[in-house]
């Protein structure tokens, strides 16, 4: 494994897998003021050089066997809402809780996993998706272990 580290996230990365670390761009009607938060893709397979934030443009060039793995963060403004009441970032994810419904656009033989929590004060989305389900059985435990060595690093602070 090598870390990967950049824009106040790290993540120890398997033999053969791609991460990249980029800012989220600004939408239409965002100010240039604005601070945009950094998110960390992931994947078992060639990242494209351009994604969509949750791996539109990636995930379609998945095989069977492949995961891609995203982890958003929205910043301090979603923490402790509702929707982010979870506290840290999971650290296994069950087989089950995989599927096709997760997604955020479904794919045929695609299945996929969201979670939403709060990390060290900010609204922090996981999100994998798994090419199919052979990917069930190898890919989900590597995504497990790969899942603790993930860090945060603001306000110099690493959780």
């Amino acid at each position: 494994m090598t870390i990967h580290r950049a824009l106040g996230l790290s993540v120890d990365v398997p033999r053969g897998w791609e991460a990249r670390i980029s800012r989220m761009t600004p939408q239409s009607g965002d100010h240039a003021e604005e601070q945009h938060h950094p998110y960390l893709h992931l994947a078992s397979f060639p990242l494209p050089p351009v994604r969509a934030h949750y791996g539109g443009g990636a995930v379609e060039r998945m095989r069977a066997d492949d995961v891609f793995v995203a982890v958003l963060d929205f910043g301090p403004e979603a923490a402790n809402t509702t929707l982010f009441a979870q506290r840290g970032l999971p650290r296994r994810l069950a087989r089950s809780g995989f599927s096709a419904r997760q997604l955020q656009r479904m794919l045929p033989g695609q299945l996929g996993s969201q979670h939403f929590c709060t990390v060290q004060g900010r609204g922090v989305v996981l999100y994998v998706v798994l090419g199919g389900g052979a990917a069930l059985s190898t890919k989900v435990p590597m995504v497990n272990t790969l899942l603790p060595s993930i860090s945060f690093a603001h306000e110099g602070v690493i959780v």
